[in-house]
């Protein structure tokens, strides 16, 4: 028979996974997200090179 001792460990136990889940969707969510925004800043170097190569000048704007 289960004690109400058994089933508040019980229901900390839940909650505990659930926020371990949590964390482990965050920390996924996170690093695609960086990973998408260093892929974006390659494709940018990258486009900015080939123009740099072609001799296009950027008008106003200045990249370092």
């Amino acid at each position: 028979m289960t004690t109400e001792r058994d089933e508040v460990d019980e229901r900390r136990a839940a909650r505990e996974e659930q926020r371990r889940r949590e964390r482990e969707w965050t920390a996924e969510f996170e690093r695609r997200a960086a990973a998408r925004a260093e892929r974006a800043r390659a494709e940018r170097t990258a486009a900015l090179r080939a123009a740099w190569a072609r001799g296009e000048r950027g008008g106003s704007h200045t990249f370092a």
